[in-house]
């Protein structure tokens, strides 16, 4: 006959352990969607301006248009139908996609945002690409792309710093 003191006893304990954990991991670990929150904002449109009344009605201001009230979706349809890319379209699909939650999508342009040689937004995609490891818990990452902001930019290098301080 199995022995339900005993086996209570045990259930407790487990549960006891596991809460310990949770705990733990609330009270001391990192935070790593706090984190996300706190330091993610979608990057600004710099490079193509928009005027109010403006008669030109080519696809790049229907993309940016887009981006600026936050359709991703269209933007990013608009940036595709682009037949002259210019080298910061990746980037505005890459914040395009982040808004949009699709990480892996974001982290791919963003990561050949860094590896090309003339990359006007290098150390702003090194930034995303750190808050993506950050959303996606990824701490090693984070890091990575945090060291190189750090050492390499000046773009955002002090929240970069407090960032990294807050992994460690």
């Amino acid at each position: 006959m199995p022995n339900h003191g005993l086996i209570g006893a045990l259930l407790h304990l487990l549960s006891f352990l596991a809460a310990g954990w949770f705990g733990y991991d609330a009270f001391f670990g990192v935070n790593y969607k706090d984190l996300y929150d706190t330091n993610y904002k979608n990057y600004p449109n710099t490079v193509y301006t928009i005027t109010r009344g403006e008669d030109t009605n080519s696809l790049e201001r229907e993309a940016f248009v887009a981006y600026e009230t936050e359709d991703y979706n269209l933007a990013i349809q608009k940036f595709n139908q682009i037949e002259n890319k210019q080298p910061y379209f990746n980037f505005y699909k890459a914040n395009s996609y982040l808004g949009l939650g699709e990480l892996d999508k974001a982290k791919d342009l963003f990561t050949i945002e860094t590896a090309a040689d003339e990359a006007e937004f290098k150390a702003e995609a090194n930034w995303y690409l750190a808050l993506i490891n950050l959303k996606q818990h990824n701490k090693t990452e984070a890091t990575k792309y945090l060291e190189t902001l750090i050492a390499n930019y000046n773009y955002k290098k002090e929240e970069a710093k407090t960032l990294l301080e807050s992994l460690n």
